[in-house]
C-alpha cells in the first residue's frame, strides 16, 4: 500500500463550484487509473485541506503523479 498526501488551502477568492465540479473529475478519473484504492479529503478549522489518495503500489501512485491530466 502506498499513501499520497497532498494539502493546500483555498484563496478566499477561490470559485468554490468550479473547483469541486474540477475535484470530483480528478476523483472519478483518478479511480480509473490502475492500482488506484481509495481517496478521503479532510477539512480542518482553519481552512487548509490534507486530502489522501491510497494506491496499491508506488508505481502506480507515480503513475499517476505524472499523469498528463
Amino acid at each position: 500500500m502506498f499513501m499520497v498526501v497532498f494539502r493546500n488551502r483555498k484563496r478566499a477568492d477561490i470559485d468554490a463550484a468550479a473547483y469541486a465540479e474540477d475535484a470530483a473529475r480528478m476523483e472519478e478519473f483518478a479511480a480509473a487509473q490502475p492500482g488506484y484504492v481509495s481517496f478521503k479529503s479532510y477539512l480542518a478549522d482553519d481552512g487548509e485541506v490534507i486530502a489522501l489518495s491510497e494506491w496499491e503500489s508506488e508505481g502506480a501512485a507515480r503513475s499517476w503523479a505524472e499523469h498528463a491530466d
